[in-house]
Protein backbone atom coordinates (compact mmCIF):
# COMPACT_ATOMS: atom_id res chain seq x y z
CA UNK A 1 0.00 0.00 0.00
CA UNK A 2 1.56 3.28 -1.14
CA UNK A 3 0.77 6.71 0.22
CA UNK A 4 0.71 9.93 -1.81
CA UNK A 5 2.98 12.16 0.28
CA UNK A 6 3.11 14.79 -2.48
CA UNK A 7 -0.67 15.23 -2.49
CA UNK A 8 -0.72 15.40 1.29
CA UNK A 9 2.01 18.03 1.60
CA UNK A 10 0.58 20.13 -1.23
CA UNK A 11 -2.55 20.57 0.91
CA UNK A 12 -0.67 21.24 4.12
CA UNK A 13 1.99 23.58 2.67
CA UNK A 14 0.62 24.76 -0.72
CA UNK A 15 3.17 27.58 -1.17
CA UNK A 16 6.03 25.10 -1.55
CA UNK A 17 7.09 22.38 -3.96
CA UNK A 18 9.03 19.43 -2.62
CA UNK A 19 11.03 16.50 -3.90
CA UNK A 20 10.70 13.21 -2.05
CA UNK A 21 13.12 10.49 -1.02
CA UNK A 22 11.94 7.20 0.47
CA UNK A 23 13.77 6.25 3.65
CA UNK A 24 14.55 2.62 4.39
CA UNK A 25 14.85 0.86 7.71
CA UNK A 26 11.33 1.30 9.05
CA UNK A 27 9.36 -1.90 9.46
CA UNK A 28 6.06 -0.51 10.68
CA UNK A 29 5.53 2.77 8.79
CA UNK A 30 6.22 4.44 5.44
CA UNK A 31 8.70 7.32 5.76
CA UNK A 32 10.08 9.92 3.34
CA UNK A 33 12.33 12.95 3.41
CA UNK A 34 10.76 16.01 1.70
CA UNK A 35 13.15 18.71 0.46
CA UNK A 36 11.97 22.18 -0.56
CA UNK A 37 12.70 23.01 -4.19
CA UNK A 38 12.47 26.77 -3.52
CA UNK A 39 13.30 27.23 0.18
CA UNK A 40 13.44 31.02 -0.09
CA UNK A 41 9.82 31.36 -1.24
CA UNK A 42 7.68 32.97 1.46
CA UNK A 43 4.53 31.46 2.88
CA UNK A 44 5.63 28.04 4.02
CA UNK A 45 4.12 26.83 7.29
CA UNK A 46 7.56 25.34 8.00
CA UNK A 47 9.71 28.47 7.51
CA UNK A 48 12.65 27.24 9.58
CA UNK A 49 12.98 23.90 7.79
CA UNK A 50 14.32 23.23 4.30
CA UNK A 51 13.77 19.50 4.73
CA UNK A 52 11.08 17.55 6.56
CA UNK A 53 10.47 13.95 7.59
CA UNK A 54 6.99 12.59 6.88
CA UNK A 55 5.80 9.30 8.37
CA UNK A 56 2.58 7.57 7.35
CA UNK A 57 1.09 4.86 9.57
CA UNK A 58 -0.87 2.32 7.50
CA UNK A 59 -3.42 0.09 9.28
CA UNK A 60 -0.88 -2.74 9.29
CA UNK A 61 2.85 -3.39 9.63
CA UNK A 62 4.21 -1.81 6.45
CA UNK A 63 6.89 -4.42 5.73
CA UNK A 64 4.44 -7.32 6.06
CA UNK A 65 1.21 -5.92 4.66
CA UNK A 66 -2.44 -6.51 5.44
CA UNK A 67 -1.70 -9.94 6.92
CA UNK A 68 -0.28 -8.08 9.96
CA UNK A 69 -2.90 -5.52 11.05
CA UNK A 70 -1.67 -2.85 13.46
CA UNK A 71 -3.70 -0.03 14.97
CA UNK A 72 -3.07 3.39 13.45
CA UNK A 73 -3.43 4.80 16.95
CA UNK A 74 0.28 4.05 17.31
CA UNK A 75 0.88 7.36 15.59
CA UNK A 76 -1.05 9.19 18.27
CA UNK A 77 1.39 7.70 20.76
CA UNK A 78 4.40 8.90 18.76
CA UNK A 79 2.95 12.36 18.24
CA UNK A 80 2.30 12.59 21.97
CA UNK A 81 5.88 11.58 22.74
CA UNK A 82 7.50 13.95 20.23
CA UNK A 83 5.43 16.85 21.56
CA UNK A 84 7.01 16.33 24.98
CA UNK A 85 10.46 17.03 23.48
CA UNK A 86 9.30 19.99 21.39
CA UNK A 87 10.16 23.50 22.59
CA UNK A 88 9.01 25.53 24.34
CA UNK A 89 6.10 23.80 26.10
CA UNK A 90 7.33 20.19 26.06
CA UNK A 91 8.32 19.08 29.58
CA UNK A 92 11.28 17.08 28.24
CA UNK A 93 12.47 19.66 25.71
CA UNK A 94 15.77 20.15 27.60
CA UNK A 95 16.29 16.51 28.56
CA UNK A 96 18.88 15.78 25.88
CA UNK A 97 20.88 18.98 26.30
CA UNK A 98 23.46 17.67 28.84
CA UNK A 99 24.26 14.67 26.61
CA UNK A 100 23.80 16.55 23.29
CA UNK A 101 21.15 14.07 22.18
CA UNK A 102 18.24 15.24 20.03
CA UNK A 103 14.68 14.04 19.59
CA UNK A 104 12.95 15.32 16.44
CA UNK A 105 10.56 18.18 17.07
CA UNK A 106 6.95 17.61 16.10
CA UNK A 107 5.97 20.07 13.35
CA UNK A 108 2.55 18.86 12.21
CA UNK A 109 0.21 15.94 12.83
CA UNK A 110 -2.81 14.89 10.77
CA UNK A 111 -4.77 12.31 12.80
CA UNK A 112 -7.27 12.00 9.96
CA UNK A 113 -4.66 10.97 7.38
CA UNK A 114 -2.32 9.34 9.93
CA UNK A 115 0.70 11.40 8.94
CA UNK A 116 3.36 12.93 11.14
CA UNK A 117 5.64 15.75 9.98
CA UNK A 118 8.68 16.26 12.13
CA UNK A 119 12.14 17.80 12.15
CA UNK A 120 14.80 16.26 9.91
CA UNK A 121 17.90 15.58 12.01
CA UNK A 122 19.96 15.28 8.83
CA UNK A 123 21.41 12.55 6.59
CA UNK A 124 22.44 10.35 9.50
CA UNK A 125 23.14 6.64 9.86
CA UNK A 126 21.45 4.27 12.23
CA UNK A 127 23.74 2.83 14.86
CA UNK A 128 23.42 -0.52 13.06
CA UNK A 129 24.80 1.07 9.88
CA UNK A 130 27.51 2.94 11.76
CA UNK A 131 28.82 -0.23 13.39
CA UNK A 132 28.56 -2.26 10.19
CA UNK A 133 30.89 0.22 8.49
CA UNK A 134 33.69 -0.45 10.99
CA UNK A 135 36.17 -3.03 9.59
CA UNK A 136 35.61 -6.59 10.78
CA UNK A 137 39.04 -7.88 9.73
CA UNK A 138 41.95 -8.02 12.14
CA UNK A 139 44.29 -6.65 9.47
CA UNK A 140 42.54 -3.27 9.66
CA UNK A 141 42.66 -0.62 12.35
CA UNK A 142 39.99 1.97 13.15
CA UNK A 143 41.39 4.42 15.66
CA UNK A 144 38.63 6.98 15.03
CA UNK A 145 35.84 4.49 15.81
CA UNK A 146 37.58 3.28 18.96
CA UNK A 147 37.88 6.87 20.12
CA UNK A 148 34.32 7.77 19.16
CA UNK A 149 32.40 4.76 20.52
CA UNK A 150 33.01 5.37 24.26
CA UNK A 151 31.74 8.95 23.79
CA UNK A 152 28.72 7.81 21.80
CA UNK A 153 27.90 5.17 24.39
CA UNK A 154 28.27 7.66 27.23
CA UNK A 155 25.87 10.09 25.59
CA UNK A 156 23.27 7.38 24.99
CA UNK A 157 23.59 6.07 28.55
CA UNK A 158 23.23 9.52 30.09
CA UNK A 159 20.20 10.39 27.94
CA UNK A 160 18.31 7.24 28.88
CA UNK A 161 19.20 7.50 32.57
CA UNK A 162 17.63 10.96 32.55
CA UNK A 163 14.65 9.74 30.51
CA UNK A 164 14.01 6.88 32.96
CA UNK A 165 14.30 9.04 36.08
CA UNK A 166 11.31 9.55 38.40
CA UNK A 167 11.54 13.28 37.69
CA UNK A 168 10.94 12.76 33.95
CA UNK A 169 7.92 10.54 34.61
CA UNK A 170 6.51 13.09 37.02
CA UNK A 171 6.89 15.92 34.50
CA UNK A 172 5.28 13.89 31.72
CA UNK A 173 2.44 12.74 33.98
CA UNK A 174 1.63 16.33 34.96
CA UNK A 175 1.79 17.52 31.36
CA UNK A 176 -0.48 14.69 30.18
CA UNK A 177 -2.79 14.81 33.21
CA UNK A 178 -1.71 11.35 34.29
CA UNK A 179 -2.52 9.60 30.99
CA UNK A 180 0.93 8.15 30.19
CA UNK A 181 -0.09 4.58 29.39
CA UNK A 182 0.45 3.09 25.92
CA UNK A 183 -1.67 -0.05 25.51
CA UNK A 184 -0.73 -0.73 21.90
CA UNK A 185 2.44 -2.75 22.29
CA UNK A 186 1.51 -5.11 25.13
CA UNK A 187 -0.12 -7.87 23.08
CA UNK A 188 2.25 -7.35 20.14
CA UNK A 189 5.34 -7.89 22.30
CA UNK A 190 3.70 -10.84 24.04
CA UNK A 191 3.15 -12.64 20.74
CA UNK A 192 6.30 -11.49 18.91
CA UNK A 193 8.93 -11.61 21.66
CA UNK A 194 7.65 -13.59 24.67
CA UNK A 195 5.64 -16.54 23.35
CA UNK A 196 8.41 -17.25 20.82
CA UNK A 197 10.94 -18.28 23.46
CA UNK A 198 9.62 -21.78 24.18
CA UNK A 199 9.79 -22.77 20.51
CA UNK A 200 13.24 -21.26 19.99
CA UNK A 201 14.70 -22.98 23.05
CA UNK A 202 13.19 -26.26 21.89
CA UNK A 203 14.62 -25.87 18.39
CA UNK A 204 18.11 -25.48 19.81
CA UNK A 205 17.79 -28.30 22.37
CA UNK A 206 18.25 -26.07 25.41
CA UNK A 207 17.60 -27.96 28.69
CA UNK A 208 14.80 -26.79 30.99
CA UNK A 209 12.64 -25.26 28.27
CA UNK A 210 9.47 -25.15 30.35
CA UNK A 211 11.13 -23.51 33.35
CA UNK A 212 13.01 -20.91 31.28
CA UNK A 213 10.07 -19.96 29.06
CA UNK A 214 7.81 -19.72 32.14
CA UNK A 215 10.22 -17.24 33.73
CA UNK A 216 10.09 -15.07 30.62
CA UNK A 217 6.28 -15.13 30.50
CA UNK A 218 5.81 -14.54 34.22
CA UNK A 219 8.19 -11.60 34.31
CA UNK A 220 6.49 -10.01 31.31
CA UNK A 221 2.95 -10.39 32.62
CA UNK A 222 3.51 -9.35 36.25
CA UNK A 223 2.53 -5.90 37.50
CA UNK A 224 5.24 -3.26 37.36
CA UNK A 225 7.01 -2.37 40.59
CA UNK A 226 6.91 1.29 41.68
CA UNK A 227 10.71 1.53 41.30
CA UNK A 228 10.68 0.32 37.70
CA UNK A 229 7.84 2.52 36.45
CA UNK A 230 9.36 5.16 34.19
CA UNK A 231 8.86 6.90 30.88
CA UNK A 232 10.42 4.52 28.36
CA UNK A 233 11.03 4.40 24.62
CA UNK A 234 9.44 0.95 24.62
CA UNK A 235 11.30 -0.55 21.65
CA UNK A 236 14.94 0.44 22.02
CA UNK A 237 17.24 -1.00 19.37
CA UNK A 238 20.29 0.39 17.54
CA UNK A 239 17.88 1.27 14.72
CA UNK A 240 16.40 3.97 16.98
CA UNK A 241 19.77 5.76 17.27
CA UNK A 242 20.82 8.12 14.47
CA UNK A 243 24.31 9.56 14.19
CA UNK A 244 26.93 10.85 11.79
CA UNK A 245 30.36 9.37 11.18
CA UNK A 246 32.63 11.51 13.34
CA UNK A 247 34.73 11.52 16.50
CA UNK A 248 31.99 10.97 19.09
CA UNK A 249 30.82 14.59 19.27
CA UNK A 250 28.65 14.25 16.16
CA UNK A 251 24.89 14.86 16.00
CA UNK A 252 23.04 12.03 17.73
CA UNK A 253 19.28 11.50 17.78
CA UNK A 254 16.69 9.09 19.17
CA UNK A 255 13.70 8.23 16.96
CA UNK A 256 10.74 5.80 16.74
CA UNK A 257 8.59 6.63 19.76
CA UNK A 258 5.43 4.64 18.82
CA UNK A 259 5.78 2.32 21.80
CA UNK A 260 6.71 4.99 24.35
CA UNK A 261 4.86 5.43 27.61
CA UNK A 262 5.02 4.14 31.15
CA UNK A 263 7.21 1.07 31.07
CA UNK A 264 10.43 -0.46 32.32
CA UNK A 265 13.76 1.30 31.87
CA UNK A 266 16.75 -0.41 33.49
CA UNK A 267 15.00 -3.74 32.98
CA UNK A 268 13.25 -2.85 29.71
CA UNK A 269 14.80 -0.33 27.34
CA UNK A 270 18.36 -0.93 28.47
CA UNK A 271 18.67 -4.75 28.41
CA UNK A 272 16.84 -4.81 25.08
CA UNK A 273 19.25 -2.31 23.53
CA UNK A 274 22.28 -3.97 25.07
CA UNK A 275 21.13 -7.40 23.85
CA UNK A 276 21.28 -6.11 20.27
CA UNK A 277 24.81 -4.81 20.87
CA UNK A 278 25.77 -8.02 22.68
CA UNK A 279 24.71 -10.04 19.66
CA UNK A 280 26.79 -7.83 17.35
CA UNK A 281 29.73 -8.21 19.75
CA UNK A 282 29.48 -12.01 19.65
CA UNK A 283 29.16 -11.98 15.86
CA UNK A 284 32.17 -9.72 15.27
CA UNK A 285 35.52 -11.25 14.39
CA UNK A 286 37.75 -11.67 17.46
CA UNK A 287 40.26 -8.83 17.96
CA UNK A 288 38.79 -6.89 15.03
CA UNK A 289 38.26 -3.11 15.11
CA UNK A 290 34.50 -3.73 15.04
CA UNK A 291 34.58 -6.00 18.08
CA UNK A 292 36.70 -3.51 19.99
CA UNK A 293 34.45 -0.58 19.02
CA UNK A 294 31.25 -2.40 20.04
CA UNK A 295 32.78 -3.40 23.36
CA UNK A 296 33.81 0.20 24.07
CA UNK A 297 30.34 1.41 23.06
CA UNK A 298 28.70 -1.03 25.51
CA UNK A 299 31.04 0.03 28.29
CA UNK A 300 30.23 3.68 27.64
CA UNK A 301 26.47 3.07 27.70
CA UNK A 302 26.57 1.01 30.91
CA UNK A 303 28.95 3.25 32.83
CA UNK A 304 27.10 6.47 32.02
CA UNK A 305 23.70 4.94 32.69
CA UNK A 306 24.86 3.67 36.06
CA UNK A 307 26.44 7.01 36.95
CA UNK A 308 23.33 9.04 36.12
CA UNK A 309 20.77 6.57 37.52
CA UNK A 310 22.49 5.92 40.85
CA UNK A 311 20.33 8.44 42.74
CA UNK A 312 17.09 6.59 41.98
CA UNK A 313 18.27 3.03 41.22
CA UNK A 314 20.07 1.49 44.23
CA UNK A 315 22.89 -0.92 43.40
CA UNK A 316 21.89 -4.57 43.94
CA UNK A 317 24.01 -6.44 46.47
CA UNK A 318 25.47 -9.65 45.04
CA UNK A 319 28.68 -10.18 47.01
CA UNK A 320 28.82 -13.53 48.79
CA UNK A 321 30.23 -13.48 52.32
CA UNK A 322 32.63 -16.35 53.05
CA UNK A 323 31.00 -19.50 54.41
CA UNK A 324 27.40 -18.64 53.49
CA UNK A 325 25.28 -20.58 51.03
CA UNK A 326 23.01 -17.64 50.16
CA UNK A 327 24.01 -14.05 49.52
CA UNK A 328 22.87 -11.83 52.38
CA UNK A 329 20.78 -8.87 51.34
CA UNK A 330 22.03 -5.43 52.21
CA UNK A 331 19.26 -4.03 54.45
CA UNK A 332 19.83 -0.56 52.99
CA UNK A 333 19.13 -1.78 49.44
CA UNK A 334 15.41 -2.22 48.64
CA UNK A 335 14.41 -5.71 47.52
CA UNK A 336 12.84 -4.03 44.50
CA UNK A 337 16.35 -3.27 43.25
CA UNK A 338 17.13 -6.99 43.17
CA UNK A 339 13.83 -7.69 41.43
CA UNK A 340 14.64 -5.10 38.77
CA UNK A 341 18.06 -6.66 38.24
CA UNK A 342 16.55 -10.15 37.97
CA UNK A 343 14.01 -8.84 35.45
CA UNK A 344 16.83 -7.25 33.42
CA UNK A 345 18.62 -10.61 33.23
CA UNK A 346 15.47 -12.26 31.88
CA UNK A 347 14.80 -9.62 29.25
CA UNK A 348 18.42 -9.50 28.12
CA UNK A 349 18.39 -13.27 27.67
CA UNK A 350 15.04 -13.18 25.92
CA UNK A 351 16.20 -10.61 23.38
CA UNK A 352 19.48 -12.40 22.71
CA UNK A 353 17.50 -15.54 21.81
CA UNK A 354 14.94 -13.71 19.66
CA UNK A 355 17.56 -11.72 17.77
CA UNK A 356 19.78 -14.75 17.21
CA UNK A 357 16.97 -16.77 15.66
CA UNK A 358 15.14 -14.02 13.78
CA UNK A 359 18.09 -12.08 12.41
CA UNK A 360 18.97 -12.72 8.77
CA UNK A 361 22.40 -14.36 8.74
CA UNK A 362 23.66 -14.47 5.12
CA UNK A 363 26.10 -17.29 5.78
CA UNK A 364 23.77 -19.38 7.97
CA UNK A 365 20.61 -20.41 6.07
CA UNK A 366 20.23 -23.44 8.38
CA UNK A 367 20.19 -21.64 11.69
CA UNK A 368 20.05 -24.71 13.91
CA UNK A 369 23.39 -25.88 12.50
CA UNK A 370 25.13 -22.52 12.89
CA UNK A 371 27.74 -22.58 15.65
CA UNK A 372 27.40 -18.82 16.17
CA UNK A 373 23.61 -18.88 16.49
CA UNK A 374 23.80 -21.86 18.84
CA UNK A 375 26.28 -19.94 20.99
CA UNK A 376 24.05 -16.84 21.16
CA UNK A 377 20.92 -18.86 22.00
CA UNK A 378 22.81 -20.66 24.78
CA UNK A 379 24.09 -17.32 26.01
CA UNK A 380 20.53 -15.98 26.17
CA UNK A 381 19.39 -19.08 28.05
CA UNK A 382 22.28 -18.55 30.50
CA UNK A 383 20.89 -15.16 31.53
CA UNK A 384 17.41 -16.58 32.11
CA UNK A 385 18.92 -19.46 34.12
CA UNK A 386 20.88 -17.06 36.32
CA UNK A 387 17.67 -15.13 37.11
CA UNK A 388 16.29 -18.14 38.98
CA UNK A 389 12.62 -18.70 39.75
CA UNK A 390 12.75 -15.90 42.33
CA UNK A 391 15.20 -13.63 44.14
CA UNK A 392 16.16 -16.31 46.65
CA UNK A 393 17.13 -18.71 43.88
CA UNK A 394 19.02 -15.96 42.08
CA UNK A 395 20.96 -15.29 45.30
CA UNK A 396 21.98 -18.92 45.77
CA UNK A 397 25.75 -18.99 46.34
CA UNK A 398 26.54 -21.20 43.37
CA UNK A 399 24.33 -19.11 41.11
CA UNK A 400 25.86 -15.83 42.28
CA UNK A 401 29.34 -17.23 41.69
CA UNK A 402 28.40 -17.97 38.07
CA UNK A 403 26.60 -14.65 37.66
CA UNK A 404 29.66 -12.70 38.78
CA UNK A 405 31.57 -14.36 35.93
CA UNK A 406 29.24 -12.90 33.29
CA UNK A 407 30.85 -12.72 29.87
CA UNK A 408 31.65 -9.09 28.98
CA UNK A 409 30.01 -8.03 32.31
CA UNK A 410 27.24 -6.17 30.49
CA UNK A 411 24.41 -6.51 33.02
CA UNK A 412 26.80 -6.32 35.97
CA UNK A 413 28.25 -3.07 34.66
CA UNK A 414 24.79 -1.62 33.92
CA UNK A 415 23.81 -2.09 37.57
CA UNK A 416 27.23 -1.17 38.98
CA UNK A 417 27.92 -4.62 40.44
CA UNK A 418 31.55 -5.46 41.15
CA UNK A 419 33.09 -8.81 42.12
Amino acid sequence: MAFNFEAFLSKVDPSQKYKYQSLTGGLVNLTVRATKLSPFVDGSIFPKHDTLILKYAPPFVAMIGEAAPFSQDRQLMEARALAQFTSPQGPLSDLGRPSSVSVPELLYHSPEEHVLVFQDLGPLLTLYEYLAAIPNETTFTSISAQEACPKIGSRIGEFFARLHSPNSLEQVSIWMSGDVQNPLGKDLVLQAAVMTIKDYLTRFNIPGVHSLSSRVLTDYQRDDLPMERCFALGDFTPGAVLLAVSDGDQPLGIIDWEFSGVGRGPNGDMPQFLASLHLLLLAASPHSPRQSAINLLIQGVCSAYRQHSSKWLPQPHLKLPTGLSVTQRDPEVPSESLQVFRSALILHGRELINNAVEREWPDSPQKESSVLIQEIVRKGAWYIERAGDDIEEMLDATNVEQLLQEDSRIMLRLFGIEN
